[in-house]
């Protein structure tokens, strides 16, 4: 009876959980700045993807918000 769940439409939380996680991770061990904790997010959404836990649209977004983000960052210096 306990072992009876499917996860069956939620690999996407799964798959959000661990790409926010690596990256938060990883950004913490690195420089720990916005800049790198979303490019991190996008290389690690793109693994997420790869290994079908989330769907395509989501590196379409991600690359969308990077690129937006490093354009006020450039601006900004």
């Amino acid at each position: 009876m306990i072992f009876q769940y499917s996860i069956v439409g939620f690999e996407w939380i799964i798959g959000l959980g661990l790409s926010f996680g690596l990256a938060f991770i990883f950004n913490y061990l690195t420089k720990n700045n916005l800049r790198t904790f979303f490019i991190f997010f996008f290389i690690f959404n793109g693994f997420m993807v790869w290994a079908e836990l989330l769907p395509s649209w989501t590196i379409v977004i991600s690359l969308i918000v990077l690129v937006i983000i490093m354009y006020t960052s450039r601006k900004g210096d």
